[in-house]
C-alpha cells in the first residue's frame, strides 16, 4: 500500500506544478518497481486554439479548480476499486523483482554507501542472494 499511497502522492504534488515530460518520473517507479500511471488534464487550449476569445487566467483557475475536484473523486474511485490488491500487496507484483539483475556492476565493486540506498527501496535486489 506504500508504494501506490507514494505515487498517488508524487503526482498529486507534481502533476500540477508544471508541464513537463512524464519520462523521469516514470523511469523512476521502474526503478523502484512501482507501478505508475499518470493522470493528464488540461488547464487551457490558448496554444494551438485561434478561434475565439482569449484564456484568461479566471479560466486557467477555473480549470485547475476542475481539475483538482476530477483528480480527487478519480483518486476515491481508483482506490476504492483496488482496495482488495492494495490490501492484499497483489498490486503490481509483476514489477516485484524486475531490477534484479539490473545492476551491471560485479558486486564486489559495490560502493557500500551507493548499495544502502539502493537497499532502501529494493532490498530483495541489494541483499544476500
Amino acid at each position: 500500500m506504500g508504494r501506490l499511497l507514494t505515487c498517488i502522492l508524487l503526482l498529486f504534488e507534481i502533476g500540477w506544478a508544471k508541464f513537463r515530460s512524464a519520462l523521469p518520473e516514470a523511469k523512476l517507479a521502474r526503478e523502484a518497481e512501482i507501478a505508475y500511471q499518470m493522470v493528464c488534464m488540461i488547464t487551457d487550449y490558448d496554444c494551438w486554439k485561434d478561434d475565439g476569445e482569449p484564456v484568461t487566467v479566471e479560466i486557467v483557475n477555473g480549470h485547475l479548480k476542475a481539475n483538482a475536484d476530477n483528480a480527487s473523486r478519480l483518486l476515491v474511485q481508483i482506490v476504492a476499486s483496488l482496495e482488495d490488491l492494495i490490501q492484499s500487496e497483489k498490486l503490481g507484483t509483476w514489477l516485484h523483482g524486475s531490477m534484479k539483475y539490473s545492476i551491471a556492476t560485479a558486486r564486489d565493486e559495490w560502493d557500500p554507501e551507493v548499495a544502502k540506498k539502493i537497499a532502501y527501496i529494493l532490498p530483495h535486489v541489494v541483499g544476500d542472494n
